[in-house]
Parts: structure tokens; C-alpha cells; sequence
């Protein structure tokens, strides 16, 4: 891999919330993920918005669960969260669908969140997942980055519910890495 045009950068953020699939590293066969794959090609810290979700949802609560776009991506969301070594099945309620394409969350205007229909979705999805017992919501694509307050809209709960954008906490999560080292 030519790895020159990523010489200037500091770090680098995947910005898909699934880039964990395992591909197989020559000679070794070890399974690696693409995140571990792009650190070691490019020898930048590596920072994908599914772990950052993920940690940063386990530093906000006791039970997370994802709330995504199509149900196409329920189950490999599910596995990629579980392959992660640091999430226990206690914690994690699940992924749910709003049934949406990640393009349904932006208006022809460019507007985030006027669709009331895309509203109702999202709020659907998170009171599924509260009533799956999370105190944590993560917003499960970088598309739907912005909609925190359609998914507090879904939460009729008196207990707090915090909401988490992947894009946000791998920002932070980075930034913090650099600010220590």
C-alpha cells in the first residue's frame, strides 16, 4: 500500500461506522481488521467511529444499544460489536433498525432531521432500545450524525438516557490521544 499521501496527517478517522471485518494478513494468516491494518500501513494512530461509539458508550452507562439506518446492517453491526474485546454481552442491548437509508437523513435542501417521517423512525428506534433497558443510544452512521435531539425526542423515561455520535467520540477519542502523547 502506498501510504505517501498520508504522510501530513496526524491521525486518521474512519468514517464508516462498520470497517471491522476480519481480512486475512500474509504471511502470518492472522485475521486483522481494517482499522489495524490501516495503523500499521500508515504507522498513524487509527481510529474507527464504531470503537469510538462503543468506548465512549461504555464510559457513559451501564447498557448500550445501536440504533442504525436499514436492517441490512442489524446483523453485521451486531457481530462487528461483539468481535470487540471489550464489550460484554451484559452491555450491549442490541442493534435496531430505522428501516431508513443513510441519505433519508438529509433533505433535498441538505436540511438534517425536517422529515417527519425520518423523526418518527428515529424516535421509534430509540424507545425500542430503552425498553431493551439502555442508558445509552448510539447513533449507528456517520450519517446520522446531528439527530440526538429527534432520538431524545423517542425517550419517555424519567431515568437519563445519553446519546452518542461515533463521529464526535472518534474526534475526541483521537484528540485526546494526541493532546497525551
Amino acid at each position: 500500500m502506498n501510504t505517501t499521501h498520508f504522510s501530513w496527517l496526524a491521525t486518521l478517522i474512519i468514517p464508516l461506522y462498520i470497517c471491522y471485518a476480519k481480512v486475512s494478513t500474509l504471511p502470518d494468516d492472522r485475521l486483522s481488521s481494517q482499522t489495524e491494518l490501516l495503523g500499521a500501513a500508515t504507522r498513524k494512530p487509527v481510529m474507527g467511529i464504531l470503537e469510538a461509539s462503543v468506548i465512549e458508550a461504555l464510559t457513559r452507562g451501564s447498557k448500550f444499544g445501536v440504533l442504525t439506518t436499514g436492517v441490512a446492517w442489524v446483523a453485521p453491526l451486531t457481530k462487528a460489536i461483539l468481535e470487540l474485546s471489550i464489550v460484554s454481552k451484559e452491555a450491549f442491548a442490541g442493534v435496531v433498525a430505522t428501516g431508513l437509508g443513510v441519505l433519508d437523513f438529509h433533505t433535498s435542501s441538505g436540511e438534517l432531521g425536517k422529515d417527519d417521517a425520518v423523526e418518527n423512525n428515529v424516535r421509534i428506534g430509540a424507545q425500542t432500545l430503552v425498553a431493551k433497558g439502555c442508558n445509552v443510544i448510539v447513533l449507528g452512521c456517520a450519517g446520522m450524525e446531528g439527530m440526538e435531539d429527534a432520538v431524545k425526542a423517542g425517550i419517555y423515561t424519567s431515568k437519563e438516557v445519553r446519546v452518542v455520535d461515533g463521529v464526535r467520540a472518534g474526534v475526541e477519542i483521537i484528540a485526546k490521544k494526541l493532546h497525551d502523547s
